[in-house]
């Protein structure tokens, strides 16, 4: 996203296109984000802080292929608010796991080192467009939006081999034994000492006497979510 500006301009010399639809390039792509930020994060709430990450992932790759065959600049707005709208898909959720997977001291370092990635590649994809073509006049946009698919798919296939659920959403929707399981690995993971979750003394029981099959119920007993047209209202 940050890097929009520069294909902006050579798509909009492609097709042919005046400065204001040039503009449109770069405001649909972070409308689409805004638009994706929102329904992101009542997904998260709703389904887990995982989902939409991957999600937003595989969508991503997918809607940046097809829009390297954008035969109209139509098409190709269109396709950039969609890219756009899958970026933000799993924005909230990444940032709510980010905090609630870190340890206190070490989140603002996480978020540091985040932004310093975000930097990095558009440094990386920068030195790219130099490599190929020194002036920037005459970058293919297309071989461009393509590159991005075979990146969110690693990254989406490392992130379903790796990233865990958040045991913190896992606790608030009463599925307690795949939470404590979650504390445990990152109680390990930190070195830390044994911590036991203590759900709510109304479920206590049903946790002990029927182990597992108790947790996949206990969602009924969880609080219940705000809805999307709720958030939209606070917004």
């Amino acid at each position: 996203l940050a890097m929009f500006p520069i294909p902006a301009r050579h798509t909009a010399d492609d097709f042919k296109v005046g400065h204001f639809s040039r503009s449109l390039f770069t405001t649909l792509g972070m409308a689409g984000v805004t638009v994706g930020t929102l329904i992101g994060g009542y997904l998260a709430d709703v389904h887990g802080r995982k989902p939409p990450i991957l999600v937003s992932y595989v969508m991503t790759a997918t809607v940046s292929w097809c829009a390297s065959f954008a035969q109209s600049y139509t098409l190709l707005v269109q396709l950039i608010f969609c890219m756009g709208a899958c970026l933000g898909l799993g924005l909230s959720g990444s940032l709510a796991m980010q905090s609630e997977l870190c340890p206190d001291r070490w989140r603002m370092t996480s978020m540091m080192i985040c932004r310093v990635m975000v930097a990095a590649g558009a440094i990386a994809v920068s030195f790219l467009w130099v490599a190929e073509d020194p002036a920037l006049q005459a970058l293919s946009w297309r071989t461009s939006f393509v590159a991005v698919a075979p990146v969110a798919l690693v990254q989406g296939a490392l992130a379903a081999a790796f990233l865990p659920e958040s045991p913190v959403f896992l606790a608030s929707v009463g599925r307690y034994l795949q939470a404590q399981e979650g504390f445990d690995s990152m109680r390990w993971l930190n070195s830390m000492p044994i911590w036991r979750l203590e759900p709510p003394s109304k479920l206590e029981k049903g946790l002990e006497g029927s182990g597992a099959g108790a947790d996949a119920g206990a969602g009924g007993d969880a609080p219940k979510r705000s809805s999307l047209w709720l958030q939209l209202r606070v917004v």
